[in-house]
C-alpha cells in the first residue's frame, strides 16, 4: 500500500514537472509550492535540510528544487540554467552535493529568471518546491520594488500553494511574507506557516508563540546542518528537541513538527491539489489538440519521398505560407478593429512578394539545399518593418 501511494504521489508530481519544463505554464497556471521568506527568516536552511546540499545565499532568481527519492545508494545532481546573456538552457550534472552552491554561482544566473536542480538520492522526499528570493524589508528603491513584485506574481497564482517560513524569535505578526501571502490568499486557504528558530526564542515567550499559532495549522522545525557529519542523525536530534521541550512538545505530539512530518504533508497537499487540478488539465489538453489536428490537417498530405515531388511540395508550401501572411496584412485572420496599423508592412510584402516568388521559381530547378538561403533572406527582409508594425500595433492599446 506504501509503494503504491509512493508512486501516485512521484507520477503526479512528475505530471506537472515536464508540463512546466515544456512550456505549459505561459499559458496555464499549474499547481506549485512556491516556498518565501523574509531575509534571514531561515529559508536557505529549511531547503538545505529538505535537500542535503549546501545553497547559495542572497539568490535573485527562482530555484525551482525538484527532489526524487531513489531506491538505489547514488546520489546525482542536475543543474539547468539560463546564463546571462543567453536565451537557453544549459546543463550541467553534478556528482557531489557539495559542488551545487560553486556550480549555480558560476553559472551566473539571470535575475528573475529560472534555475533548475533536481536532485536523486535515496536520502531526499519526492516533493517539488519553487524556493523564491528572500523578501526585502522594504521597497523603497527599484531593485526592491521589482523584487516584490516578481513575487507576488508567483504567489497570486490560484494554483500556487504557499509555504511561508517565519522564525519564532521576531515578532510574527510583522513578518513581511506573511503579509503578501495574505494578501493573494486572504481565507488562507492555500498557505501554510512554517516556523524556524525554536532555539533561538527567549524562554518567556515560548507558550506565547504556540498560543499564537494554534489553531492556525503551523508547522515548526529546528534545522542542522545536515551536510556535516554530526553525533547524532539531524532527524532524531531535531526530534529529541521537540519531544523534550517544555511547549514546543505540543507541536510534535499534535504532527505539527519536525521535517519528515512536514514534506509528508506538504506531498500529500500538492498530490490533492493536483488531482483537483487534472480536470481542468484535461480540458486544456483537448483545446490544444484540437487546435493542433486544424493546423496538421490545413498543412496537407506529408512529403513525397521523391526528389522532384519534394521540389513541388516545399514550393506549395512556401507560396500557401506567403498567402497566408498577404491576408495577415490585410487582417483577414484577426479580429481588429483598427487595421490601419497594417499599412507600412501591407506595403512591404506586396513590394518584396514578386521577387520571392522569382526567387522561388529558380529554386525549382536547384538543390534543397538552397530553399532554405531563400526563406533566410526573405525572413530577414521582413523582419525590420514587422518589429515596425508589432511596436505600432501595441502603441494603439
Amino acid at each position: 500500500m506504501e509503494h503504491s501511494r509512493t508512486d501516485k504521489m512521484r507520477t503526479c508530481i512528475d505530471l506537472i514537472d515536464s508540463l512546466r519544463s515544456l512550456g505549459v505554464e505561459q499559458d496555464l497556471a499549474l499547481p506549485a509550492i512556491a516556498v518565501i521568506g523574509d531575509q534571514s527568516s531561515g529559508k536557505s536552511s529549511v531547503l538545505e535540510a529538505l535537500s542535503g546540499v549546501a545553497l547559495p545565499r542572497g539568490m535573485k532568481y527562482n530555484l525551482q528544487l525538484k527532489m526524487n527519492k531513489t531506491k538505489g545508494n547514488e546520489w546525482k545532481g542536475i543543474i539547468k540554467y539560463k546564463a546571462m546573456y543567453s536565451s537557453l538552457f544549459t546543463e550541467k550534472i553534478i556528482r557531489h552535493p557539495k559542488d551545487v552552491a560553486e556550480t549555480i554561482n558560476k553559472g551566473k544566473v539571470w535575475d528573475y529568471s529560472d534555475c533548475i536542480l533536481e536532485i536523486l538520492s535515496p536520502d531526499v522526499p519526492d516533493l517539488t518546491l519553487i524556493a523564491l528570493p528572500s523578501i526585502p524589508s522594504e521597497g523603497k528603491n527599484v531593485d526592491q520594488f521589482k523584487m516584490k513584485n516578481h513575487i507576488n506574481e508567483i504567489i497570486r497564482n490560484p494554483e500556487c500553494m504557499i509555504l511561508v517560513v517565519v522564525p519564532c524569535n521576531v515578532d510574527i505578526a510583522t513578518s513581511e511574507a506573511l503579509k503578501m501571502a495574505q494578501e493573494v490568499d486572504p481565507d488562507k486557504q492555500r498557505t501554510l506557516g512554517l516556523l524556524t528558530k525554536p532555539d533561538l526564542v527567549e524562554k518567556v515567550k515560548e507558550k506565547d508563540i504556540v498560543d499564537m499559532v494554534k489553531g492556525h495549522g503551523f508547522m515548526i522545525v529546528r534545522c542542522f546542518d545536515q551536510t556535516k557529519t554530526l553525533v547524532m542523525d539531524p532527524i532524531e536530534q531535531e526530534r529529541n528537541f521537540f519531544k523534550d521541550h517544555a511547549h514546543f512538545n505540543s507541536f510534535y505530539d499534535d504532527g505539527f513538527a519536525t521535517f519528515p512530518k512536514l514534506c509528508e504533508r506538504l506531498s500529500k497537499e500538492l498530490v490533492q491539489h493536483i488531482e483537483k487540478y487534472i480536470p481542468q488539465l484535461k480540458v486544456y489538453v483537448k483545446k490544444e489538440l484540437v487546435q493542433v489536428n486544424a493546423a496538421l490537417k490545413r498543412l496537407g498530405n506529408t512529403p513525397p519521398s521523391d526528389k522532384a515531388g519534394i521540389r513541388t511540395f516545399l514550393t506549395d508550401k512556401l507560396s500557401t505560407f506567403t498567402q497566408d501572411v498577404m491576408r495577415l496584412t490585410a487582417g483577414d485572420l484577426l479580429d481588429l478593429t483598427d487595421q490601419q496599423v497594417f499599412s507600412v508592412w501591407r506595403q512591404v510584402v506586396k513590394d518584396t512578394d514578386k521577387l520571392f516568388q522569382s526567387k522561388l521559381e529558380l529554386q525549382e530547378q536547384s538543390e534543397l539545399s538552397h530553399f532554405e538561403q531563400v526563406i533566410k533572406d526573405q525572413i530577414q527582409l521582413l523582419e525590420e518593418p514587422a518589429a515596425f508594425t508589432l511596436n505600432n500595433f501595441a502603441g494603439k492599446f
